[in-house]
């Protein structure tokens, strides 16, 4: 992303929700930017079943991977 192009929202942390507000911004051709720190509480979740496409659970890791996987394309 260049410095000077203009963007429409940033979303302050690469956890579930503001990877998932990312990529529905995009698909209405917005243009987002995420910023974070790192790996934060969602990666330290063992497992967890709040998720409807992972009947089994998915680690909290693994969520938020498969999400940005998904927001990156």
């Amino acid at each position: 992303m260049q410095h000077n192009q203009r963007i429409d929202c940033l979303a302050s942390a690469a956890v579930p929700r503001g990877l998932t507000a990312a990529l529905y911004l995009a698909r209405f051709r917005l243009t987002v930017q995420v910023v974070d720190r790192g790996a934060g509480r969602t990666a330290s979740i063992p497992l967890t079943r709040n998720y409807p496409d992972f009947p089994d659970g998915i680690t909290g890791r693994d969520l938020v991977q498969r999400i940005g996987e998904i927001a990156g394309s």
